[in-house]
């Protein structure tokens, strides 16, 4: 079993659940890139954006 965003709690549980960590920084910097091209057109659609994660592997993997 695998979690999202490596919440905390996940390396408390038994089995300690392996996560996937966001590059916090990377996830930042898309956002505000995502953000100023639709503050500069509005009329723009969302694009996806893949940011890379990081695995956490703990008891569960």
């Amino acid at each position: 079993m695998v979690s999202a965003d490596d919440m905390g709690l996940g390396a408390l549980v038994i089995p300690a659940l392996t996560s996937v960590r966001p590059i916090h920084e990377q996830l930042v910097e898309a956002v505000v890139t995502a953000l100023g091209r639709l503050i500069e057109e509005p009329g723009l659609s969302p694009e996806p954006v893949a940011v890379p994660v990081e695995l956490v592997a703990r008891e569960s993997a």
